[in-house]
């Protein structure tokens, strides 16, 4: 598994610091750490097969997916004004001519 850069998620309240791990033929799993009431930290690892199983996480698991949707990062970048001006999508790997 090649772990992302964390991100953080805020979800009812609770800001989580999640990171997205990919493996092949798993699917997103997203880890998510907060500090608890007791000012522990604390670690969730949502699964596809973890919200199948237990459907009270599936708002967390929704707003990681929306927060590590990097579909809907280049969008904007797109409609950035700063893309005409670039000339040079965001993926870096198109050179300037």
């Amino acid at each position: 598994m090649k772990p992302n850069t964390p991100r953080t998620v805020l979800h009812e309240n609770v800001s989580y610091s999640v990171v997205r791990l990919y493996s092949s033929g798993i699917g997103n799993q997203y880890a998510c750490t907060w500090k608890d009431g007791n000012g522990k930290l604390q670690t969730l690892l949502l699964t596809e097969e973890l919200v199948d199983r237990h459907s009270e996480h599936v708002p967390l698991y929704r707003a990681c997916a929306k927060r590590f949707d990097d579909h809907l990062t280049f969008a904007k970048y797109l409609g950035s004004s700063s893309f005409p001006n670039a000339k040079l999508p965001p993926d870096g790997i198109t050179k300037k001519e």
